[in-house]
């Protein structure tokens, strides 16, 4: 027999209980009575809904990668063929990013967010189908970023010498790596000018002459 509406809503909440706790302190520093205290509940009642901790660290990390099925807001929000928009998205969605990141984890702090990182590492070496979501996601975006280049450059937007497909492989390879510097790398740490200086250089590469 199946949940309950009620016990679907109990299961959820402390799988998002458990995701927000894992996100800060990983899987072996977080225990069943630190996630019921947060929840509110007592050990009996989750385990009536997970069998095992390891029940439960999966159903979270399941919650955290659900929002990988849509192309980012930063891509769909712009036309086809506004390829100077679409970088300048790009670039703006690092700082979107971080703010989320920072969020999830309640603290922008250098050690928070390692912590953060972390978690990514084991959940998806602990579970690789997970790994293989951000495989496909990563793969999605590209694919979609490496079409508007094409586009771009058979409107003569853009540079036809340059490999439409390496170059979606490099943006989104800088935006992810950037993300990350934005909080452990004291020059780009509040310091917006080296992000725009950064999002400058790569639109005139991409220019045509």
């Amino acid at each position: 027999m199946g949940l309950t509406p009620k016990g679907q809503d109990s299961q959820e909440n402390l799988a998002t209980t458990a995701l927000r706790l894992f996100r800060q302190r990983g899987f072996h520093g977080v225990s069943i009575s630190d996630v019921c205290q947060a929840a509110g509940v007592t050990k009996g009642a989750l385990y009536h809904h997970f069998k095992s901790k390891e029940e439960l660290y999966y159903r979270a990390v399941g919650l955290h990668f659900n929002d990988l099925a849509a192309l980012p807001a930063w891509i769909e929000r712009i036309p086809e063929n506004r390829i100077e928009e679409l970088i300048r998205s790009g670039f703006a969605s690092i700082l979107e990013s971080k703010k989320a990141i920072a969020s999830r984890v309640g603290s922008s702090s250098d050690d928070a967010i390692l912590r953060y990182y972390t978690f990514l590492y084991e959940a998806t070496r602990r579970f690789p189908e997970f790994q293989q979501r951000i495989d496909a996601y990563d793969a999605q975006k590209q694919a979609e970023l490496a079409r508007r280049f094409r586009l771009a450059q058979q409107a003569t937007l853009m540079r036809a010498d340059i490999n439409p497909e390496a170059l979606a492989m490099e943006f989104e390879a800088l935006l992810q790596q950037l993300t990350y510097l934005s909080f452990v790398n004291p020059r780009l740490k509040g310091n917006p000018e080296i992000l725009a200086s950064l999002q400058e250089n790569f639109l005139l590469r991409v220019s045509p002459a």
